[in-house]
């Protein structure tokens, strides 16, 4: 079953597909993926940590919510579109050492921060 990602805004930006590991804009795009609790792009930088349903940056701010972590009302979701072909993952960088996790959230966008190196 896919899981909608919402944005600090409330929107729902981003899912994650069926396999529980890609990540894809609303627009089809994979631009993402999970590897345990990290996220890569397929470039493959580190870009932050998937915990409890919390998507945090690098600095430990919260960029993204599931449905039932996100704090506030949300959005209605838009209808997704159709799903591009995944490109080919490029080896995977070293995570960085995960940092004090914070309550308070990032003032990035979440489509654009984990969409970098698409």
């Amino acid at each position: 079953m896919e899981t909608s990602i919402y944005g600090t805004d409330g929107r729902a930006n981003m899912y994650i597909a069926d396999d529980s590991e890609t990540i894809y804009t609303w627009e089809g795009y994979a631009v993402c993926y999970l590897v345990d609790e990290k996220i890569y792009c397929w470039r493959g930088k580190h870009l932050g940590w998937f915990l409890n349903g919390i998507l945090y940056d690098l600095d430990g701010y919260r960029i993204g919510y599931t449905q039932d972590m996100y704090p506030r009302i949300r959005y209605t979701e838009r209808t997704k579109w159709t799903k591009k072909t995944k490109r080919t993952k490029y080896t995977r960088q070293t995570a960085r050492t995960r940092p004090t996790l914070k309550t308070s959230e990032s003032t990035a966008d979440l489509e654009k921060y984990f969409s970098q190196d698409h």
